[in-house]
């Protein structure tokens, strides 16, 4: 499966690889298609992190009412509520699936 991921991830995912080993590959290949489709919508919440540190940079810069602005003027909580929706359900249907493959998903 080719995915295009951030170096966090790949580092994750080795981990994860390390630690499960046989059952993560065989978690991955039977479920290739729910993995691609989480990280395109994890993709899709780019613009809520890119919110949220310039939020950030306001607040520790005490500038707030330019950080409320700004959480009114992007949509904020419209987009995160739209990219979560959107995310959360597969993320719950990976965990019922590790579930089933003896992976205990709180544990990676």
């Amino acid at each position: 499966m080719k995915v295009k991921i951030g170096e966090q991830w790949r580092v994750t995912i080795r981990r994860i690889e390390k630690k499960l080993g046989e059952k993560w590959t065989g978690f991955i290949n039977q479920n290739d298609q729910l993995i691609k489709r989480i990280f395109e919508a994890e993709r899709a919440r780019e613009p809520v992190y890119e919110i949220l540190k310039k939020y950030a940079d306001l607040l520790f810069s005490w500038q707030d009412d330019e950080a409320e602005k700004l959480i009114k003027e992007t949509r904020f909580e419209e987009i995160d509520r739209e990219t979560a929706s959107k995310l959360n359900p597969l993320l719950e249907e990976a965990a019922q699936k590790m579930e089933k493959a003896g992976i205990n998903w709180r544990e990676i």
